[in-house]
């Protein structure tokens, strides 16, 4: 499992738990080796991080997704809008 809390980020520049949850994707892809992350994944502290990136994509096909949140996940390496 992947512990979110580790990241090359400073803490102080991160100003939501959203952040932590899209500095996680660089940490998954260099341990999986891919940023499809399924569904049913959990991190180490049992947050449901599958979810989350699912959640954001879907959001995003209804164009409701925040343009800086669209900006963070893409900046994010790895992220892909389509996982299929």
């Amino acid at each position: 499992m992947i512990p979110i809390v580790e990241h090359s980020i400073p803490f102080a520049r991160i100003t939501s738990i959203s952040h932590v949850r899209i500095y996680s994707m660089p940490k998954y892809v260099a341990a999986h080796g891919t940023a499809r992350v399924p569904r049913s994944f959990r991190t180490a502290d049992g947050f449901r991080l599958g979810g989350w990136f699912h959640k954001q994509r879907s959001v995003y096909q209804t164009g409701k997704l925040s343009p800086e949140r669209i900006s963070r996940l893409e900046a994010s390496e790895g992220w892909v809008w389509k996982t299929r």
